[in-house]
């Protein structure tokens, strides 16, 4: 069972937080939420997922973590099971994500339609697109 933290940004801060944007970061538009998702690898072998949502101003609307101490699979599956999480916590808080960017070529292209997965990737893909109605894909 993995661990996991959501947190709902409530005002500029939440305890411990950071507002801190990536170089060539933009923020989305007035009146959307733009979602960024990304994993690291632990020293044990464990992964992490993390996602955050920010709103046209830069702000953090919704951030979460989750740690799996197992898992088999290729990067850009871990890859996508993070922008899973994401969209499914961003559901759950009845936010819609309007835009999306990725540091995954891969994972853009399958989303995009310009590359197919396997078996595995096309279910995570499909799962993710069909919570994602007229999303824009990016990446950076």
């Amino acid at each position: 069972m993995a661990d996991e933290i959501t947190t709902r940004w409530e005002g500029d801060r939440v305890k411990g937080g950071s507002q801190i944007m990536g170089m060539g970061w933009k923020p989305p538009p007035l009146g959307q939420l733009k979602l960024n998702s990304d994993v690291g690898v632990f020293s044990d072998g464990s992964i992490g997922l993390g996602f955050i949502v920010r709103n046209g101003e830069g702000q953090p609307v919704l951030a979460g973590a989750t740690r799996y101490k197992a898992t088999k699979g290729n990067s850009t599956l871990i890859e996508a099971l993070a922008l899973r999480f994401g969209f499914e916590a961003a559901s759950t808080h009845g936010l819609r994500i309007h835009i999306l960017e990725s540091d995954s070529k891969t994972l853009i292209g399958c989303l995009t339609g310009n590359l197919n997965g396997d078996a595995a990737m096309s279910l995570i893909v499909g799962d993710i697109l069909a919570k994602a109605d007229g999303l824009a894909v990016g990446e950076f």
